[in-house]
């Protein structure tokens, strides 16, 4: 983080430290296949198209219209949403993250279509301690909390 902060371009210190653009490379760069993809992973894809069903949330493009979709697609956006919260806050409690990583560490959920919606996913999703400094630079405030239902 030094280094960004001292160079010609130097970035903001709340830049450097949390946004995504400024980490190191992770190996993923290039991945094109993201989400439900029956090609690259069939039991993963499955298992979300037979949750989504059950619920009651899963569609194919020519079902039903346009707003149908869009109501489905947001739902399935929302419960996406309450899963990973609900899979940071167990890393936490469980232990997991302190086990991997040797200390507590937060975990922050992007969402690249509401870049906004950050803020409110990481504050749900990490003990309030943690994302302190993040969250500073939340444009809302404090934003509401994520529950799952």
């Amino acid at each position: 983080m030094a280094e960004l902060l001292a160079g010609d371009g130097a970035s903001e210190p709340w830049d450097a430290r949390w946004n995504y653009a400024y980490f190191p490379p992770s190996a993923l760069e290039g991945v094109r296949v993201i989400g439900h993809d029956p090609d690259h992973d069939p039991v993963g894809a499955e298992l979300q198209r037979s949750e989504a069903a059950a619920q009651g949330l899963w569609y194919e493009n020519e079902d039903e219209g346009e707003d149908e979709d869009e109501e489905r697609g947001d739902a399935l956006m929302e419960e996406f949403h309450a899963v990973c919260v609900d899979v940071a806050r167990r890393l936490h409690t469980d232990g997991h993250l302190v086990g991997a990583l040797g200390r507590p560490l937060p975990v922050i959920l992007y969402d690249m279509s509401d870049p906004d919606e950050m803020f409110a996913l990481t504050r749900a999703a990490n003990p309030p301690e943690l994302v302190a400094e993040f969250l500073s630079e939340d444009p809302q405030g404090e934003s509401g909390s994520l529950t799952r239902t």
